[in-house]
């Protein structure tokens, strides 16, 4: 960088220079180099207020959202529609991926929020204006759908794209390369397209050996996510159309349309190939091959690319259920049906929540809120942003109230609920120990299974009375939990959970530091764990 030529600019010139800089850490090195750079980025740099504003709100949710932890939905909306929302996800991202040795577990937790909704609102928004489009390419709302399952992963969505790229060129030049000639050659145009799809299904399901995922009770989310489907080369029939209808399009073949003898199961979907105006090859799903001839074309409707993806959102809410129920099934296993009291379930629904409210999203009606608004109030009581965006979506749906007068009392439940929650946030008590208490938050501690025997690590994050302490579990659970059934670990270990954030500020290789509102519901705790473990 030439510093004396830089230094004789004036600092609107500098301002232009520096806002074209779209990476922090780059930003930040240009602030070493010199004072006056340093003053420019601080007073007229929009990336650098917006970061500064970031890491603002992120330092006082905690004190705000305690011990709910949900973060009002006005704050995080006036995040998305900033001057430059763009960059806000860049700045979370780093919030969240930076590993430090004594990192702020609690500032960690609020930006995860605030991603998943900085991430929500800007693929609803794409999804929204995708199904809306007169022109609506299969792939891109494959690839939106898949991010959209996948957004709190910590990688930049924009590398999933790429990924699927990269396996359907694959894809097509293992075509070309098995039959060249057969793609160039000047034969009967419909004869050479025949050959060509013949060759994409040996490609696929043969050579690459793609397949049908194995159960139609397999409850797996990748089954539906295009870049799972394409690494794993197994998944759900209606991605595997979905890709062969692609690869067909990038050979040349355009005219592959979906159609059904049953628009209300998506079981019953085919891709069928227009050879000309009187003969058509329905190519079914059934067998996940694409291989089998299918009936007469006149038995079969054309399905519309929405509800194609109707399917799969559908699809995906199935799934999310089938794991409630596995997951439901396996703490059983491990805690004991009859004792282990379920307090609260992180995990649980977590999936269900986000998918339905995709669908509000993408198919707004009055069904789709009602249904994702009763899924919030059943699975999270204390719910905060959930309930809010319930009540956006059910008022958002034009003669709502009036249509319905039962759905108009439900509503009338979420409002009542997210006074509810704010309430809890306000009027916490005190907890002061009692002398009989053998253990304190942010102690790691080891759950035995009286009726099991099962072993759970875990960390205490809030005390019923003196017998009773909450723990949230190893794996993403948390029970209420009986003192005699605990024992404390004797080297202490991190303890995998989304709710550790919430409650602690870091973790010291012994124990959890509690942040300061747990410090305050519980003022006696943190010396006496000190006392215990350091």
């Amino acid at each position: 960088m030439d510093r004396p030529g830089l230094l004789s600019l004036p600092n609107e010139v500098l301002c232009l220079i520096f806002d074209s800089i779209i990476s922090l850490s780059d930003l930040y090195s240009v602030t070493l180099t010199c004072r006056r750079f340093l003053e420019v980025i601080r007073k007229s740099n929009n990336f650098w207020k917006l970061k500064l504003k970031v890491s603002d709100t992120l330092q006082r949710m905690s004190s705000l959202c305690y011990p709910v932890g949900e973060i009002p939905l006005e704050i995080m909306d006036n995040l998305v529609i900033g001057p430059i929302p763009e960059k806000v996800e860049d700045i979370l991202r780093e919030k969240i991926c930076h590993k430090e040795l004594n990192e702020n577990l609690t500032i960690k937790f609020y930006a995860r929020k605030m991603l998943q909704h900085v991430r929500a609102r800007s693929l609803e928004n794409k999804l929204s204006e995708w199904m809306s489009s007169d022109f609506q390419p299969l792939l891109e709302g494959a690839i939106l759908i898949s991010q959209y399952g996948q957004m709190m992963e910590e990688e930049d969505l924009t590398n999933l794209k790429s990924k699927v790229e990269k396996n359907l060129e694959d894809i097509i030049n293992q075509v070309r390369r098995m039959n060249a000639e057969l793609i160039d050659e000047k034969s009967d145009v419909n004869h050479k397209e025949k050959k060509i799809l013949a060759c994409i299904r040996q490609v696929m399901f043969v050579k690459m050996g793609f397949q049908k995922q194995i159960s139609e009770n397999d409850s797996s989310l990748h089954n539906f996510y295009i870049d799972k489907v394409l690494e794993r080369r197994t998944g759900n029939l209606l991605m595997l159309a979905i890709i062969y209808k692609e690869v067909a399009k990038r050979l040349g073949i355009a005219a592959i349309e979906f159609v059904s003898s049953n628009t209300d199961d998506g079981r019953l979907l085919h891709l069928r190939w227009s050879e000309n105006e009187d003969e058509f090859i329905c190519l079914t799903l059934a067998g996940g091959d694409l291989n089998s001839p299918g009936n007469l074309a006149d038995v079969y409707v054309v399905v519309p690319v929405q509800q194609v993806f109707r399917w799969i959102c559908n699809k995906l809410i199935e799934c999310s259920q089938k794991q409630d129920r596995e997951h439901d099934r396996e703490i059983d296993r491990k805690l004991g049906s009859d004792y282990a009291m379920r307090f609260l379930y992180v995990l649980r629904s977590r999936n269900l929540i986000h998918f339905r409210r995709l669908a509000c999203a993408i198919f707004p009606s009055a069904g789709t809120a009602l249904k994702y608004a009763k899924t919030v109030r059943t699975c999270h009581p204390l719910c905060g942003i959930n309930v809010e965006e319930a009540i956006h979506f059910l008022q958002s749906i034009e003669t709502f109230v009036r249509s319905n007068p039962q759905r108009s009392s439900f509503l009338d439940d979420c409002l009542r609920g997210q006074i509810k929650a704010g309430n809890f946030v306000k009027n916490q008590d005190v907890n002061r120990r009692s002398p009989t208490t053998k253990f304190a938050v942010g102690l790691v501690v080891i759950y035995t299974s009286m009726f099991t025997g099962g072993k759970v690590v875990g960390v205490i994050d809030s005390r019923l009375d003196s017998c009773f302490h909450h723990v949230l579990l190893e794996g993403g659970d948390s029970d209420l939990l009986p003192e005699y059934d605990l024992e404390l670990h004797p080297q202490g270990m991190v303890v995998n959970h989304p709710l550790i954030g919430l409650h602690f500020e870091h973790f010291n290789g012994r124990r959890y530091i509690p942040n300061a509102e747990l410090k305050a519901l519980f003022p006696d705790d943190d010396a006496y764990a000190s006392s215990l473990v350091g």
